[in-house]
């Protein structure tokens, strides 16, 4: 299989991949985003959206986290 080129991630793959973990957990990323790769898919949810959640929570909590 050849790797596909690197493109920016969209709004709308972030909200894919959030509606996925909301409904069905943090796996089987399997098809979640048309023309990404699981691994692709998995990454982006373990280091960009995941974090960008918890850090926007915390800032909205004003900065206290337990």
């Amino acid at each position: 299989m050849q790797a596909q080129p690197r493109r920016p991630w969209t709004a709308q793959e972030y909200e894919l991949i959030l509606s996925h973990v909301l409904q069905n957990g943090p796996g089987n990323f399997q098809g979640v985003v048309p023309g990404r790769s699981v691994d692709q898919i998995r990454m982006t949810w373990t280091r960009v959206v995941k974090p960008t959640i918890f850090k926007s929570l915390a800032d909205k909590a004003g900065g206290h986290q337990t």
